[in-house]
């Protein structure tokens, strides 16, 4: 039993949306990219990565003293 192929489905994609000229970009989502401050998912401000290297660096420097002390 041979089976063919089944002819793609034109309908189950839409085209994309023609872009206006002078109208803001938009995103993926159809939302205008955000202009403002960075903000979460979960509506917060981000922290900044020079922070979180900070953060990171006191972390080792801790793990690395627990380290010392529990050799010693």
């Amino acid at each position: 039993m041979t089976t063919s192929p089944l002819p793609p489905d034109e309908g189950s994609i839409p085209p994309p949306a023609p872009e206006t000229p002078g109208a803001a970009p938009t995103g993926t989502s159809g939302v205008p990219p955000a202009t403002g401050s960075r903000l979460t998912p979960a509506g917060r401000p981000g922290v900044s990565p020079g922070l979180m290297l900070w953060v990171g660096l006191a972390v080792l420097v801790v793990i690395i003293i627990v380290l010392i002390v529990l050799t010693a």
